[in-house]
């Protein structure tokens, strides 16, 4: 009898064990990532006003597209902890140098306090007739970035305070590599305007040599390639 209670009482702890560590690596996942309204329900069981969603906007100083822009909690390294952002082709009009918004992809948890740091990660081309030579999308399949293209990390401070309604998450990228961020009032697209005029783009100070300020390996290489990525 004894021997049976000891088996029970011994089962009953690696059960419960098993449960606490499934537990603490769920909520070190889930604490640990930034959230998004596109997919995280805690944000629409969110009854005590906790979350504030936004769009972001993205305008970039660059001469060429900049792809797949990640934003990251600053103590972290892996994009399962990241929100995306719609990459950007500078169209280099007049009155644009290329903006480009999206749905409501990024939530600010009202328990933090500005000024808060975020890390950015981002793929920019730096050659496109290089890159036009990529046949395929091989960000999962190949541990070298892309030719014609670096992948570049900066780190972002939202120094204002969370506006009550708040707008766009806003980010401007500039060509001597740093990366401008701030949260906007909630108001018309268009009432948004770039930093920097077109006709002041000479103006710039231009990274010479390199292509970013802190160059890092492809962060998508090893991930599960989505489904529906052809």
């Amino acid at each position: 009898m004894r021997l049976l209670k000891i088996r029970h009482s011994t089962s009953t702890l690696l059960l419960a064990m098993m449960f606490c560590s499934i537990l603490v690596s769920c909520k070190e996942k889930h604490e640990g990532g930034l959230l998004s309204s596109i997919d995280d329900k805690e944000i629409y069981n969110d009854k005590a006003g906790r979350y504030k969603s936004m769009s972001f906007l993205v305008n970039s100083y660059l001469d060429y597209m900049v792809l797949h822009i990640s934003v990251l909690p600053i103590d972290k390294n892996e994009l399962q902890y990241s929100v995306a952002a719609p990459g950007v082709n500078p169209e280099l009009s007049m009155n644009r140098w290329g903006g480009s918004a999206s749905g409501y992809d990024f939530t600010w948890d009202k328990t933090w306090k500005t000024p808060k740091q975020f890390k950015v990660w981002w793929q920019r081309i730096v050659d496109p007739d290089e890159y036009a030579k990529n046949k395929i999308d091989a960000r999962y399949l190949i541990k070298e970035t892309e030719r014609g293209t670096a992948w570049c990390e900066a780190i972002i401070t939202i120094n204002n305070p969370l506006p009550e309604e708040p707008g766009y998450f806003i980010l401007h990228f500039y060509p001597d590599g740093h990366v401008d961020a701030y949260i906007s009032e909630l108001k018309e697209l268009e009432a948004e305007q770039p930093k920097v005029k077109f006709e002041d783009r000479m103006k710039l100070s231009v990274l010479r040599e390199k292509p970013c300020l802190k160059e890092i390996p492809n962060p998508y290489y090893g991930l599960p390639k989505p489904v529906q990525q052809n």
